[in-house]
């Protein structure tokens, strides 16, 4: 829709056709990205772009259907009764009023086209600037479509946030490319208006809200992954990171490499027996692995067109790794043919280590 309608004729009929299928595109793509729980999300992307126009040529089932749309909407069609939408006005009048003129904040969204919506929403609420002061700009990811016809320049984005520097702005509605690479300044109010899906999203959000007396509001959380889960989850990752002791550490893995050469030592005699080995080498090996605490597995095990076997096993100990290919007549043949070839590798490497 968006290519015909820049090959159509500036204003004709088709172009405004082509525009209209576009915005209700973008509509429904938003209805199923949030799983329908952003119903009035939706209903205030198509006003802001005038989706519910009738050009008057329009068939009757097209007019129909825009109607029942349309009647979703209160009686005052710039009026949007969203419980979500609501108590984020809520936030934003009560943060400014507490923080008067210092008031800085960012929205943190998932989808860009929520960032989109939600700052053209801020914006054409006049009571915001006029009554509150608040003044919103949206910033996405760098050289990024938010709609086919909607894209965030690089210089766009940068201008954006340069106005929110200086004050000339007080809101910048975002999604997380505003933690990479973007040198953002600190805010004393931070919004997560969608779910938070991890605990870096957590510490991101944390972090963003750097100056004095700031604060932190989330707006909904996953049932699976409540704040207090994440918070948990973040104060066991603080921990393992804070107690980490590199020296130590090097001492548990030099204790642990020590052990393992200690049971492969043990394990030797087991590798010298050939005769033992000849006749059961899958037995053997599995034996061997179970006194070194080795892992052994079948990486590939498949039949060619000549009817024969052919297979892969991995013997994977903390010390070596050693592989194996045998090939049989039938899959007992071929494991053995496999498990043969790890043992010698096994028996050689003893031999160069001196066992």
């Amino acid at each position: 829709a968006f290519q015909m309608s820049r090959k159509s004729s500036k204003g004709s009929p088709r172009q405004n056709l082509y525009d209209l299928l576009e915005i209700w595109y973008v509509a429904l793509r938003m209805v199923v990205q949030s799983w329908e729980e952003e119903e009035q999300l939706v209903l205030q992307w198509l006003l802001i772009n005038s989706g519910f126009h009738n050009e008057g040529w329009f068939s009757y089932n097209l007019t129909i259907s825009l109607e029942s749309v349309e009647r979703l909407l209160s009686s005052d069609a710039h009026t949007i009764k969203s419980q979500k939408i609501s108590s984020l006005r809520m936030i934003l009048t009560d943060k400014k009023k507490a923080k008067g003129v210092d008031f800085r904040g960012i929205i943190f969204v998932q989808q860009r086209i929520t960032a989109y919506v939600l700052c053209q929403y801020l914006n054409k609420n006049d009571d915001f600037f006029t009554k509150h002061g608040i003044r919103a700009e949206y910033v996405t990811a760098r050289n990024s479509k938010i709609t086919p016809s909607i894209k965030m320049t690089p210089s766009e984005a940068t201008r954006r946030i340069e106005k929110f520097r200086k004050g000339d702005i007080n809101v910048i509605v975002a999604t997380s490319v505003i933690e990479e690479g973007l040198d953002v300044p600190e805010a004393n109010v931070v919004i997560s208006y969608d779910c938070l899906k991890d605990t870096v999203e957590l510490a991101q959000r944390f972090g963003r809200a750097r100056q004095k007396e700031s604060s932190l509001t989330l707006m909904t959380e996953r049932r699976d992954r409540p704040l207090a889960v994440l918070k948990d989850a973040k104060k066991l990752q603080d921990n393992i990171i804070k107690e980490f002791d590199p020296v130590q550490t090097q001492k548990t893995l030099m204790s642990r490499q020590q052990s393992q050469l200690d049971r492969e030592r043990a394990a030797a005699p087991l590798l010298a027996n050939r005769a033992k080995i000849e006749r059961s080498p899958l037995e053997s090996l599995n034996i061997y692995a179970a006194k070194t605490k080795a892992v052994l597995k079948t990486e590939s095990l498949d039949q060619s067109q000549d009817g024969r076997f052919r297979c892969k096993l991995e013997y994977v100990a903390m010390s070596r790794r050693m592989d194996g290919l045998g090939v049989g007549a039938t899959k007992k043949q071929c494991k053995h043919e496999a498990a043969l070839c790890i043992l010698k590798k096994l028996r050689d490497s003893d031999e160069r280590r001196g066992h």
